[in-house]
């Protein structure tokens, strides 16, 4: 897997063990890619200087702190004959976080799941870089148990007449592909199929021509086969053992289900929205699919995909 060569890590540095760290450096070790550890302290607020000018030296003597701990662990990479370097950012969590993708061109963004309510779901700091960061998000969990063989899940959409989305989806293959010949993984894709309006029609039409109704939405089940067989084609048989999921109904509900039935422990999807001619913020479906997974996510984001940050350096 030779994909990301700049890949960004974020290490909390009083954390004692860090899935995201342990898989940067297999990906590395592998793949030959430079690394960058990174932590993040909250610039101190500007009335402690006159409220409480002693505490003000706290903030700096953590990042001395925060600073120490990441050129240890990248030193000890060092050793192994890694290309790491380390660095403490300031600002919050996602800001820095996106500014620095931004400002040094990083590939990927590896960062271990963060802790929320339901602790196997994604937190506010992860929405976030799921939503702004404009290159590829990796959040690694850490709650499933080790399988020898994980299992990756790819969601896909072939069925379109417009050849930027079906473009996005051979990009959310073939990092998935990529990623289970990497890891020795085995692969599943699934594509949430629909006959729009099936529920109008069959409201609409009378008992007589429900038929029809029916032969419609069969079409449409071909047409989705079709699609997917021509997707998945365009791999040269990379893809020719993967498991296929034709699954009918919303995406939003699909993905998490199949996620979940499979005992998936990774998922690769793209999370951008189109709008015109523009792709935007994270769309309303990659929204409810994120918001009920359970495991690993990889979101993959449109190629050409920018963030500008604003004058004075703060990401969005």
């Amino acid at each position: 897997m030779k994909r990301f060569n700049k890949v960004l890590v974020h290490v909390e540095a009083e954390v004692k063990r860090c899935p995201a760290l342990e898989r940067a450096t297999r990906l590395a070790t592998e793949c030959r890619a430079s690394l960058k550890l990174v932590d993040v302290v909250d610039e101190a607020p500007g009335y402690l200087r006159a409220v409480t000018p002693w505490a003000w030296g706290l903030f700096d003597t953590l990042a001395q702190y925060k600073s120490e701990r990441l050129e240890h662990l990248a030193s000890t990479l060092r050793h192994k004959g890694l290309t790491v370097t380390s660095a403490v950012l300031r600002g919050t969590t996602p800001g820095a976080l996106i500014e620095e993708v931004v400002r040094e061109g990083h590939e990927l963004l590896l960062k271990t799941g963060e802790p929320c309510e339901s602790a196997r779901r994604y937190g506010a700091i992860d929405r976030r870089l799921l939503r702004k960061c404009p290159c590829v998000v990796w959040l690694e969990k850490p709650c499933r148990p080790a399988r020898r063989k994980r299992r990756i899940l790819a969601a896909v959409d072939p069925v379109t007449d417009d050849p930027e989305v079906l473009k996005y989806s051979r990009r959310v293959l073939d990092v998935a592909l990529s990623l289970a010949e990497f890891e020795h993984s085995e692969l599943h894709i699934v594509h949430a199929w629909r006959a729009w309006g099936e529920d109008l029609l069959r409201d609409a039409v009378a008992r007589a021509d429900i038929g029809d109704v029916n032969l419609y939405v069969e079409s449409s089940h071909r047409k989705a086969e079709e699609a997917m067989k021509q997707l998945v084609a365009g791999f040269a048989g990379r893809a020719a053992n993967a498991c296929i999921h034709l699954v009918k109904g919303d995406a939003g509900v699909v993905i998490p289900a199949t996620a979940r039935k499979e005992k998936i422990d990774f998922v690769v999807m793209g999370t951008a929205a189109r709008s015109g001619l523009q792709w935007g913020s994270m769309g309303n479906t990659a929204e409810e699919i994120i918001g009920d997974l359970t495991c690993s996510l990889m979101a993959i984001k449109p190629e050409g995909l920018a963030v500008p940050i604003p004058e004075g350096g703060a990401a969005p």
